[in-house]
């Protein structure tokens, strides 16, 4: 089951998620992408930095759920969007399940709801696998 989160995810929106599942024998990847439009060699020192940095936070959550009896594997990847990465690590692993949480949105991110698609809904658009989508609280 993949997990793709920010580094700022709230733990109990992600432990509300697995608890309303009951899976608790099921794999689980905590999926974290750095999105860099143009990733270039001059810039690998800094983007290995954000990933060592990324994946200490994921693991640091990663252990918060394994206290409550959910073992999680954590990666980090470079994608040029966010969606791009979910649907490649979905393809490269075949997950059964993605998933997703929504962000609150302020005012500017409502109206561009309008004019472009959200996360969720271009990751539905390109898989075919299921995909759970957690309101926001």
């Amino acid at each position: 089951m993949l997990i793709p989160v920010s580094t700022n995810i709230e733990q109990r929106r992600i432990l509300r998620a697995l608890r309303l599942l009951q899976w608790k024998d099921a794999e689980y990847t905590l999926l974290n992408i750095i999105q860099l439009p143009q990733p270039t060699a001059t810039y690998q020192e800094v983007i290995s930095e954000m990933i060592e940095e990324n994946k200490k936070i994921l693991e640091d959550i990663s252990s918060y759920f394994k206290l409550h009896g959910f073992d999680m594997k954590v990666k980090v990847a470079v994608s040029r969007d966010i969606v791009s990465g979910i649907i490649e690590e979905v393809r490269r692993n075949g997950y059964v399940l993605i998933i997703l949480f929504r962000k609150p949105r302020g005012m500017f991110g409502k109206i561009s709801l309008k004019l472009f698609k959200s996360v969720s809904q271009r990751v539905l658009d390109e898989t075919t696998i299921p995909v759970l989508i957690m309101p926001k609280e």
